[in-house]
């Protein structure tokens, strides 16, 4: 076995001990990466899910507000929740707002997907029926309503002749009947499966941020700028105050009052009204958001609100808000490992990760994990390369400048150079650097020195490959006299050809010297649409490249790396997982799925290796596909291993956010018991 790969096979080795219990497991406490869009509360579990621009759900229990459960349902921000009253099952929206819009049904327990459902737009509202069987939404259509099985995602045949656009529904508990509200001002009551209308009220039109009391017969909301409460029965308006800017309400059954997010001329405010008697408002109850807040949960006499880039707040009335849910993972910007460590960058920080088995050949010698931190010069967002001598390369990747620094057994070297602009790829080249910096000008420099022997500069230059002294390969977006996205370039003659290619832009790419193949990945246009493309190319025609992988989209943050020793490639392409692809065949392997997004890609010894948008990190092995252990680094610079077994090994304070739960309540046993230290 190789020494590369004698730390890691340590730790795959853990991951046949199960816990002991199937039903335990460890939870990595931290909150979403970037807002908190949707909130939705299970009364039945009395646990809060939240739904995040950062593709997952996460499931808070009431009780002490500590994070039991996190779900990746995709890599699109999640707008709007729904949580079937019965049933362990979520369903969420999530969309880019423009190509995309999209209904999945969860297993929240298991993580189980148990349908998808495409749409057009963003739903007007989204919610399930009282005993959890059906689904149902509406959108800006005359069949605005629509109804799914909420286990199989079938549509069911209810309303397909139309009833016009519908902004928000009640459902019987008998799930026989259902009340439907219109932006005309219509209330009108329905018979379920017979679709016949048996009573209709008129009451005031284009009413919005919409709750319903909890016998169902108010409808609370607001019109222009009041806060109305009107009677279902009769559409008679029983109760107005004036409120400008009333974006959302919340009523908490268990105490008759309702919360109103308003953004009016006054700034965000978060007011508290009675209704005992009307609107009675509760002078200053809540405190005011520090930002715009996307959600609220009223729940037993607390407001949770989701606050815009903030954590969660929890608030009593006329009681300070504490927060939580905050997001405890560093931000990692670049990864690179080679045979003694794995190293990341952070804005102020050179992490470093290694063990004394590194450097043996029988693991059972392990003694100890080693981890080390430095202080970041750069001070900002930084690049990292693993060099074939063992060494790093860290360069800045913000800033008006460029430069590089060595980083080795010394520490980390001086600035190298100063360059018109910083760089955005680098590339080992032997015993120079290729480099291309953010004004499109390509390097090849002295390692050491910095010194360029040869320098090019083209507009929309994206991407290099270092194929050989004679030949470098040029990524760029298609513009101008060469209409081509490839470029060859001769650093001996300087020589630039381009190469025939239908891409509008190649963002990425990887050589495989061993078996003289040239990855690419590259969006393209057709009539069906933009796609992002990964291709392989061989180097005597570097113009018939094959297409091995298509994504419908744009993914401008995908990865690939190269595999030289199966003569196949990597790529994060898709949002979906790591894929295997052999280009000899076409076959196609995914790797075993991670909770994480992958992104950028490395192979190294028997490992696949993954930097994830959320920060983690996690390795595969090679040989099995099989997921070996997602590590974690966390704002106090401590760190957690998690293996496939659930076992972790840890750093002092890492221990703070990690907890043991039996199924969905914490365990009995103790951390410890789950803990393996060399």
């Amino acid at each position: 076995m190789k020494p590369s790969s004698i730390f890691l096979a340590a730790l795959i080795a853990l991951t046949a001990v199960p816990l002991a219990s199937a039903q335990q497991r460890l939870v990595v406490e931290t909150g979403h990466i970037g807002a908190v869009n949707a909130l939705a509360y299970d009364k039945q579990d009395s646990l809060l899910f939240s739904g995040g621009s950062d593709g997952t759900v996460r499931a808070w229990d009431m009780s002490n507000r500590e994070l039991v459960g996190t779900l990746q349902v995709g890599h699109l921000p999640v707008r709007m929740l729904a949580v079937n009253p019965l049933s362990h099952e979520i369903a969420t929206f999530e969309t880019d707002n423009i190509n995309t819009f999209r209904i999945t049904a969860w297993n929240w327990e298991t993580g189980k997907r148990l349908f998808s459902h495409d749409l057009s737009e963003t739903p007007l509202f989204m919610k399930y029926s009282p005993s959890g069987n059906f689904l149902v939404y509406g959108v800006t259509n005359w069949r605005s309503l629509n109804f799914l099985d909420s286990s199989t995602g079938e549509t069911l045949p209810y309303f397909q002749g139309g009833i016009g656009i519908v902004s928000d529904v009640i459902i019987s508990d008998s799930e026989k009947s259902i009340m439907t509200y219109s932006p005309s001002g219509q209330i009108e009551y329905w018979t379920l499966d017979s679709g016949t209308l048996r009573q209709s009220y008129h009451t005031l039109p284009n009413l919005s941020a919409i709750s319903f009391t909890p016998n169902n017969r108010y409808l609370i909301g607001a019109y222009n700028d009041n806060l109305v409460m009107i009677d279902l029965v009769g559409g008679q308006t029983v109760a107005s105050t004036a409120l400008p800017g009333i974006e959302d309400t919340s009523l908490d059954p268990s105490t008759n009052e309702v919360a109103v997010y308003s953004n009016g001329g006054n700034g965000p405010e978060l007011s508290l009204y009675s209704l005992t008697n009307g609107f009675i408002r509760m002078g200053s109850a809540f405190s005011a958001p520090q930002s715009p807040v996307n959600d609220l949960e009223f729940i037993d006499g607390v407001l949770i609100s989701a606050e815009n880039g903030s954590p969660l707040s929890a608030e009593r009335p006329y009681f300070s808000p504490s927060g939580f849910g905050v997001n405890n993972l560093l931000q990692i910007n670049d990864i690179a490992v080679n045979s003694d460590k794995m190293v990341l960058t952070s804005q102020n920080h050179i992490l470093s990760l290694g063990s004394s088995i590194l450097d043996m050949t029988d693991s059972t010698q392990a003694q100890s994990v080693s981890f080390s931190r430095t202080a970041n010069p750069y001070g900002g967002p930084t690049g990292a390369l693993a060099l074939r001598d063992g060494r790093f390369v860290l360069w800045n990747l913000n800033g008006q400048n460029g430069s590089y620094r060595i980083y080795g057994s010394f520490g980390i070297g001086s600035a190298i150079g100063n360059f018109p602009a910083p760089f955005v790829d680098v590339r080992d080249a032997g015993s120079e650097l290729l480099t291309l910096d953010s004004q499109g000008t390509v390097n090849l420099l002295n390692i050491d020195s910095g010194v360029s022997t040869f320098n090019y500069t083209a507009f929309g230059l994206q991407s290099v490959a270092y194929i050989n002294p004679q030949k470098i390969i040029a990524g760029r977006s298609q513009s101008g006299a060469l209409n081509t996205a490839l470029l060859q370039i001769n650093p001996v003659t300087e020589e630039t050809v381009p190469i025939p290619d239908s891409s509008i832009v190649v963002f990425d790419m990887a050589y495989d010297s061993a078996n003289q193949e040239l990855y690419t990945l590259d969006i393209e246009n057709s009539s069906s649409g933009t796609s992002t493309v990964l291709k392989a190319h061989q180097l005597s025609t570097l113009d018939r490249g094959e297409k091995l992988l298509s994504y419908s989209g744009e993914d401008h943050t995908s990865g690939l790396a190269v595999d030289s020793a199966a003569n196949s490639v990597y790529s994060s392409l898709g949002f979906d997982g790591v894929k295997e692809i052999m280009p000899d065949n076409g076959n196609t392997t995914n790797l075993a799925p991670t909770d994480h997004i992958p992104r950028k890609l490395l192979v190294h010894g028997d490992w696949v290796i993954s930097l994830n948008t959320d920060s983690t990190v996690t390795v595969w092995s090679r040989l099995t596909g099989q997921r070996v252990l997602d590590l974690y680094l966390f704002k106090n610079l401590s760190w957690a291993a998690v293996l496939r077994s659930g076992q972790f090994i840890s750093s002092p304070g890492a221990e703070q956010y990690l907890k043991v739960f039996n199924g969905m309540k914490p365990s009995s046993e103790s951390l410890q018991s789950f803990q393996y230290r060399f």
